[in-house]
């Protein structure tokens, strides 16, 4: 009996730290990187997709042009154009706001090593306490207190890390969910498998490449190329429109 209940008690401690894990991984680590790549490229391909879209009208303009349509036809292939392009507009517009949001990430405060693992114990402490998968009586109010300490963790917010800690340390092992043995290892294999195919689906080792001077310069000219390609191709369009006229 007294082996079973260890066994539980490893396998709750687990599923804990799991948790723990699956927010560094996709709430923290890749939002991070991701951060630090639009930062890092976002001129660039900004730059690129205006071009885009200006060769695309350009095309049309032509085409329309020279198929000698009427003008009400042209009016219509005017909404084509229209619709073609959105999406690259709205490309524009949403890499517009990843920059916005990569800059408050990147202004994310950072910690030492011993505050980072302190957070983390702080962090358990309060998914034994607050989770949605733990506590037996869930209501809003907890669920409000859950996703505030996400959000602190996820920021490297210590200071409300710690106040949640505090405020809530009296209800620490109080109230939580009992599973059968069966049920919590199936939970385990679930959030395991989360963390694997989020692993698998982000290129986390993109990390190294970040912080490597040559790797962004060459990326950053490959992306050069190709805008140096559409300046170009750009220019041959409007010189072409200029001899129809």
């Amino acid at each position: 009996m007294e082996s079973t209940i260890r066994d539980y008690d490893s396998l709750l401690t687990l599923y804990i730290d799991l948790i723990r894990k699956r927010e560094d991984v996709i709430y923290k680590k890749q939002p991070y990187l991701e951060s630090k790549y639009v930062l890092l490229f976002s001129e660039l391909m900004q730059e690129e997709l205006v071009l885009t879209i200006n060769i695309k009208k350009l095309k049309r303009k032509i085409q329309v042009y020279l198929s000698d349509l009427k003008t009400n036809v042209d009016f219509e292939n005017e909404k084509t154009i229209n619709r073609e392009i959105s999406i690259l507009k709205e490309q524009v517009i949403y890499l517009d706001e990843l920059v916005r949001i990569s800059e408050i990430n990147m202004n994310i405060e950072s910690l030492n090593i011993e505050e980072k693992e302190n957070l983390k114990i702080l962090f358990k402490n309060l998914i034994r306490i607050l989770h949605p998968d733990l506590v037996t009586k869930s209501s809003e109010n907890k669920r409000k207190l859950w996703e505030k300490a996400r959000d602190a963790y996820n920021t490297n917010n210590i200071q409300i890390i710690r106040i949640l800690s505090d405020t809530l340390a009296m209800k620490e092992n109080k109230g939580i969910r009992e599973y059968n043995q069966e049920d919590l290892e199936q939970k385990i294999t679930e959030i395991s498998n989360e963390i694997k195919e989020a692993k698998l689906g982000f290129p986390f080792n993109i990390e190294k490449d970040m912080e490597d001077m040559n790797w962004i310069e060459e990326s950053r000219e490959e992306i050069r190329e190709r805008i140096d390609k559409l300046k170009d191709d750009e220019k041959k369009l409007i010189n072409f429109m200029s001899g129809l006229s």
